[in-house]
């Protein structure tokens, strides 16, 4: 997730500090990097705690790959 990126290289932090900070393994957090998994509750609470990250700018960003794909579907099936 390129939120969780961002944040983590503004505060000149490595991936395993971050995650530590989220109070997740490293593993998991790379995950979360890259796309792989969805930002749970508890991590975005922990990013808001830990770097007050506005829990509305985590949840958009998480949700923001499957609006992307919906409205790819929807203009597919509207121009068939």
């Amino acid at each position: 997730m390129e939120v969780l990126r961002r944040i983590r290289e503004l505060h000149g932090l490595n991936k395993t500090q971050m995650a530590h900070k989220l109070g997740i393994t490293k593993s998991y957090y790379t995950m979360l990097e890259k796309g792989e998994r969805p930002v749970s509750k508890r991590v975005a609470l922990a990013a808001y705690e830990a770097f007050g990250v506005p829990l509305e700018l985590l949840l958009v960003a998480a949700l923001r790959p499957h609006l992307d794909g919906a409205c790819d579907d929807q203009a597919a099936q509207e121009s068939a």
